[in-house]
């Protein structure tokens, strides 16, 4: 499926990234086997009203999946889309995807028929995990008046629901009818595995469709720019349809810590989640933070084990993050500039001053470079604003099968234009 619409880096620039030391051999698999085989009681999952799930659990419900998977048809590059809330079946499915060198493909909950139709025809879709049907969300229902149009897409999993679907498949009951052996072969670091859309038009959407060498560098130099260890706790507010919450998850697994997925956001639940768990990390957007303070939601609560409280997906006013940060007395709160084309791009310093986690986006990660441009495409520097452009280790390579948006993105020089505005400030 790939082969035609995916365009991979170049033989001399993956043979640069790996010297420089940015790309590795890793893939989400020996990650996840890592940590089951060396912490396999610890738990990775944990969610307020839920049970938690060891490393050695999800290892083993993922691999049950991966051979669902097979047993239905699917194989290595196929994509299998999740439109899922936050929940352990994401995860399952997420990973369970990854043990048979597939493509999983995150599709955002509020996404109805006539958006989710050209996501699974551009992508060519042969499987879809879905939510239970709950409130004007109508599950299998939605996927099956799709199937006629979309003649790949074999098979509808239902999560997270001990009760059978209507139609489709019970992701509960494939799991249990299959063994936890893993699939052969195992997917390679250049292998294609996650293809998140961004915007572009139903007839042309813009994918982005990113290796486990772009996905893995990442997560490795966002961890070691956090300074992240075994007794990393990260609380994940954003979607894990999102990018943002996704690299949330692969980074706790590099380290073998614990993910504290919210599964819907509201204000005093937040609140009440961060003085129950004490995240030493809390990946939210500045929304979540200025509605759970509009309500007053954080008085009395405990929040001395919160560490760092990282706002992103939009400019975080500087009232509302020096208010939070009045809030914790052993933490702080900082900012990063990320996309779903490079990932996590920058991040303020965890010794940085008050006015600049607060009034910035911080520096650009190891292995990421930037630059701000005129109209022109001129450099610029300090004090002046224009366009911000990023290359490097974590950049998606293309857009997948849509050559116009990958010509507008590019500088032929290699340079990915990001549209937003920017300017140098001293630290």
């Amino acid at each position: 499926m790939t082969d035609s619409l995916y365009t991979p880096y170049s033989q001399q620039a993956a043979a640069a990234f790996r010297d420089a030391g940015f790309w590795n051999e890793d893939t989400l698999p020996t990650w996840l086997s890592r940590a089951a085989e060396l912490t396999p009681d610890e738990p990775y999952i944990e969610m307020a009203g839920r049970e938690s799930v060891t490393f050695a659990e999800l290892r083993d419900r993922s691999l049950r999946f991966a051979n669902a998977l097979l047993a239905s048809g699917c194989k290595k590059g196929d994509v299998v889309a999740i439109q899922l809330y936050n929940c352990p079946d994401f995860l399952t499915a997420y990973f369970g995807i990854s043990w048979i060198g597939g493509i999983a493909a995150p599709l955002h909950m509020p996404l109805r028929e006539a958006e989710v139709e050209p996501l699974l025809k551009h992508s060519r879709a042969r499987a879809v995990v879905c939510a239970p049907k709950s409130g004007n969300y109508e599950g299998t229902a939605m996927f099956e008046r799709l199937r006629p149009r979309l003649p790949e897409l074999a098979q509808v999993f239902v999560a997270d629901s001990a009760e059978a679907p209507e139609s489709g498949a019970s992701m509960a009951d494939v799991i249990a009818a299959q063994p936890a052996t893993p699939p052969a072969p195992l997917p390679r670091p250049e292998d294609p595995f996650l293809l998140c859309f961004t915007s572009g038009t139903s007839s042309a959407p813009k994918g982005v469709l990113r290796d486990y060498q772009t996905l893995t560098a990442n997560a490795r130099i966002y961890s070691a720019t956090m300074e992240f260890d075994s007794g990393h706790r990260a609380m994940i507010v954003s979607p894990l349809t999102h990018v943002y919450g996704l690299e949330g998850v692969n980074a706790a697994l590099y380290k073998s810590g614990t993910i504290l997925p919210i599964e819907r956001y509201e204000p005093r639940s937040f609140a009440e989640n961060l003085e129950r768990y004490q995240p030493t990390i809390v990946y939210c957007a500045p929304a979540h933070v200025a509605a759970a303070l509009k309500e007053d939601a954080f008085a009395g609560r405990d929040l001395s084990g919160v560490q760092d409280i990282i706002v992103a997906g939009a400019l975080c006013p500087p009232h509302v993050a020096r208010a939070m940060d009045d809030l914790l007395p052993n933490g702080r709160v900082g900012s990063l500039f990320g996309m779903t084309e490079i990932l996590i791009a920058t991040q303020t310093p965890l010794d940085g001053s008050a006015e600049i986690r607060h009034g910035s986006v911080g520096r650009p990660l190891p292995g990421v470079d930037a630059r701000i441009v005129d109209e022109e495409g001129r450099e610029l520097s300090g004090g002046q604003a224009g366009e911000l452009q990023l290359r490097g280790a974590c950049l998606m390579s293309s857009y997948m099968n849509n050559p116009e948006a990958n010509a507008k993105a590019f500088t032929p020089d290699g340079w990915f234009k990001t549209a937003d505005l920017a300017e140098w400030v001293e630290d």
